[in-house]
């Protein structure tokens, strides 16, 4: 029962995204909110936690790791730039969480509400980045976030021993990456704004 719960603000911030995309009017707050929130969890959360585990190396990785797509972007033309590779890089922070869920088990249901909640600012942003390309993106988002919980939360009961090392890195990683993406989601909104305008 309470992993099923766990899986609530994934779908509560991916059907609130759904459904401020589809009614224009709350489209910029919906956007506003998730993308500010899930810099605070990249900013706040996962950077902090990789520096103190790793020292200037977490920097280093997050460097590189912001970096990188810029370059594959630059080598792969307009058709590297989109809403998945948000998905995707997401999907990687869900299983993460799922894992630490899994391994937090039931013993501790405030431990397990914190990690559900805050990856829903995350899956918000996802989501409304492949919603840019239609509904049924946005949905097929949502779907992949909420199995790569599901699969962390199943990975993180059997493979504790595999994950606690290298999961600084992740957070690393997977924190320059967000922030690249976001990065991204922003630009693209203030370039579709100024087209309205104009």
């Amino acid at each position: 029962m309470i992993w099923g719960l766990l899986l609530l603000p994934t779908l509560l911030a991916g059907g609130l995204a759904l459904y401020g995309r589809a009614h224009h009017a709350w489209m910029l707050p919906v956007r506003v909110v998730a993308v500010g929130s899930a810099v605070l969890v990249v900013l706040l959360e996962l950077l902090p936690a990789s520096v103190a585990a790793l020292g200037i190396w977490a920097l280093v990785v997050a460097v590189l790791a912001f970096t990188a797509p810029w370059v594959v972007e630059r080598l792969a033309g307009d058709a590297a730039q989109s809403g998945w590779a948000a998905v995707g890089v997401v999907a990687v922070h869900q299983m993460a969480d799922g894992a630490q869920m899994g391994v937090v088990g039931t013993d501790s249901p405030a431990v397990l509400a914190v990690l559900a909640l805050h990856g829903a600012p995350l899956v918000a942003t996802a989501v409304l980045g492949a919603a840019d390309q239609g509904r049924t993106a946005g949905v097929l988002a949502l779907a992949l976030l909420t199995a790569g919980l599901t699969t962390g939360m199943a990975l993180g009961q059997v493979a504790v021993p595999v994950l606690a090392p290298i999961e600084p890195w992740l957070q690393a990683g997977i924190g320059g990456l967000l922030l690249h993406v976001f990065g991204h989601d922003v630009a693209a909104a203030l370039t579709k704004r100024k087209a309205v305008e104009a």
